[in-house]
C-alpha cells in the first residue's frame, strides 16, 4: 500500500514539473519525509496526505484506485460502499483504517473501521484533543481507552463519546487484535487533527 500511495505521488508530482523542493513547500511537509513517501519508506497519516492531496489538487479517492462509493440518492445526497471493497483509507503502524462512510465534503460525519495490531506500549500513548465529537465503539477486542490521563479498559459494546477538546487517545495494549466503529465530527476531509491522523506519524 505504501509503495503504491509513492508511486501515485511521485507521478503526480513530476507531470507538474515539480521538484521535491517546491512540492515541501507547496504540502508544508519536509522534503526528507517527502522523499520517503515517495519510495514507500514511510508509512502517511491522513492529515500528511490531505497535505498532500491540496497541493497536488488532487481528491483523497486518487490514491485509494480500489475503493467504490455507489451513489443511491439524487445529487450526491446518498450512498453505499460495498463490503466486498477493501475501502483501506490508509495504513500508519499498528493502525488500519478502513473507510465505511462516503467522502462527500458536504456530510459533516467521518465514518471508520479501525483495527488495532498488538504490540503496542503504554509509552506510545500520546493524548491529543481536536474540533467537534468522537464517537468509539468496541467491535472486538479489548481496547486501551485514555481519557484526559486516565486509562480504561473497554470491551466489545462498549462505546467512548465525547467532545474532542478532551485529551484523549486509544492504543492496543493486548496480545490480540482489536477492532472499532470510529465517527468523527468534523471530519479528516476537513482541517482538522485528529489523534488517529497524528498517531506517531512524522512530517
Amino acid at each position: 500500500m505504501h509503495k503504491e500511495i509513492g508511486e501515485t505521488i511521485k507521478s503526480l508530482r513530476l507531470a507538474k514539473g515539480w521538484t521535491l523542493k517546491e512540492f515541501s513547500e507547496k504540502a508544508d511537509l519536509s522534503i526528507s519525509f517527502l522523499s520517503m513517501v515517495e519510495r514507500g519508506r514511510s508509512s502517511i497519516a491522513l492529515v500528511s496526505l490531505k497535505k498532500i492531496a491540496a497541493a497536488l489538487e488532487e481528491p483523497m479517492g486518487t490514491f485509494f484506485p480500489g475503493q467504490s462509493e455507489e451513489e443511491v440518492g439524487s445529487s450526491g445526497a446518498s450512498w453505499i460502499s460495498r463490503s466486498y471493497d477493501s475501502n483501506i483509507r490508509a495504513i500508519n503502524g499498528a493502525y488500519i483504517y478502513n473507510q465505511i462512510g462516503c467522502s462527500n465534503k458536504d456530510f459533516i460525519m467521518d465514518t471508520m473501521i479501525i483495527t488495532l495490531l498488538p504490540g503496542q506500549v503504554r509509552e506510545d500513548v500520546i493524548q491529543f484533543s481536536h474540533e467537534g465529537e468522537e464517537l468509539t465503539y468496541v467491535l472486538e477486542g479489548v481496547l486501551s481507552m485514555f481519557i484526559d490521563g486516565v486509562e480504561h479498559a473497554m470491551y466489545p459494546g462498549d462505546c467512548f463519546h465525547g467532545f474532542g477538546s478532551i485529551p484523549h487517545n486509544f492504543v492496543n495494549l493486548s496480545n490480540s487484535i482489536v477492532r472499532v466503529l470510529y465517527v468523527l465530527t468534523p471530519p479528516l476531509w476537513e482541517e482538522v487533527e485528529s489523534h488517529t491522523a497524528l498517531q506517531h506519524q512524522p512530517d
